[in-house]
């Protein structure tokens, strides 16, 4: 996979590489997060500038999965000072290779970085329908999922009160869930996210992330057909990340729906040319929030994505990926005492 937001060093890569390799390309640090589930890459080409999420924060993200642990990630970058090596390997990267590079150097080093891991995994899905389009629905490997045809009953908006007692056992699924829309809400707000967690719980599947970054890591695990989202947000605002997800391919039409207390008519003009659906102030009611996202819903055009995960695998593996972070954060803790005593040692003794 080429990770690079230049068409022009996409295609050259593509070109240098294509005869030996399966190629497929991603334009920015979201793109190529948001599809590796589905391209299963074996290595990464990875540019480190590259707009809202360089190389080395796609980098950290891509390490925290523990799927892609052994990737060989090659970063290509026209900086080559120390300071962006050093960048480089500290964030997980395998290589560092300075731009331009002759083709058959470029070959070279992806079929070295290759050898350290092995022959190729076997892939899903060939390269032809990712290249066509992505994946259709019934393709195997996925199951072929369906909204709710028009003669369903409809559902009624409901009271944002805890799930019954009847709910289905923990780490089952209820038997309607493969039609239940994933909702994603991406609100700093935690009292906002328990609010529709409660609200829409009971008809949809309900997930959530802190800030855009957080998202944008989430979303090609969780793989939302419908988000809501607040514009006044830390690391990456809204307007950001409905720009981001509007340059994907899933995304371009999936339902963006607004929650903000910003009420200017400058903010809702911007919203309407970053994609937005609908522009919901805040404080809002809830039952009147449900029944616009109902009739989003109840579009002929409205569907819902084939899930890679489950809401309870999605659980199970957000618990793990947290614990292998926790690991990892106290590994470079005890690295850190390490280096200190050693320094003091080497100072003193």
């Amino acid at each position: 996979m080429i990770v690079d937001d230049e068409e022009s060093s996409r295609q050259a890569f593509e070109e240098a590489l294509r005869e030996e390799f399966e190629v497929i390309a991603a334009r920015d640090g979201f793109h190529a997060l948001e599809s590796l589930g589905k391209t299963e890459p074996d290595l990464l080409l990875l540019d480190v500038a590259m707009p809202l999420m360089d190389g080395f924060e796609t980098c950290r993200k891509i390490r925290d999965n523990p799927a892609f642990q052994d990737l060989q990630i090659l970063f290509l970058s026209a900086y080559d000072d120390p300071e962006t090596v050093k960048k480089t390997y500290a964030c997980g990267g395998n290589l560092f290779v300075k731009k331009p590079i002759e083709p058959e150097r470029l070959v070279k080093n992806v079929k070295l970085s290759l050898q350290r891991v092995g022959p190729p995994k076997k892939k899903r899905f060939p390269i032809e329908s990712l290249k066509s389009g992505g994946l259709r629905r019934g393709q195997p490997g996925l199951p072929s999922v369906e909204t709710p045809g028009p003669t369903q009953k409809r559902r009624q908006a409901p009271v944002p009160t805890p799930a019954p007692a009847s709910a289905a056992p923990q780490g089952q699924e209820p038997t309607e869930a493969l039609l239940m829309p994933r909702l994603m809400v991406v609100d700093d707000d935690p009292e906002v996210v328990t609010l529709l967690e409660l609200a829409f719980q009971e008809h949809y599947e309900v997930v959530s992330a802190q800030d855009g970054l957080e998202a944008i890591e989430r979303v090609a695990n969780c793989q939302p057909d419908i988000l809501l989202i607040d514009i006044m947000m830390p690391k990456m605002n809204g307007f950001q990340l409905c720009q981001a997800l509007r340059r994907t391919v899933p995304y371009r039409t999936a339902p963006i729906l607004f929650l903000t207390a910003k009420s200017g008519r400058k903010d809702r003009e911007y919203a309407n040319r970053c994609g937005a659906d609908a522009y919901i102030l805040k404080p809002f009611d809830v039952k009147k929030l449900y029944e616009l996202i109902e009739s989003i819903v109840a579009k002929p055009t409205f569907r819902v994505r084939p899930k890679t995960l489950s809401l309870v695998e999605l659980r199970k593996l957000e618990e793990a990926e947290a614990r292998e972070k926790e690991d990892r954060r106290f590994m470079r803790h005890v690295q850190l005492q390490y280096d200190n005593l050693q320094d003091f040692i080497d100072r003193n003794l």
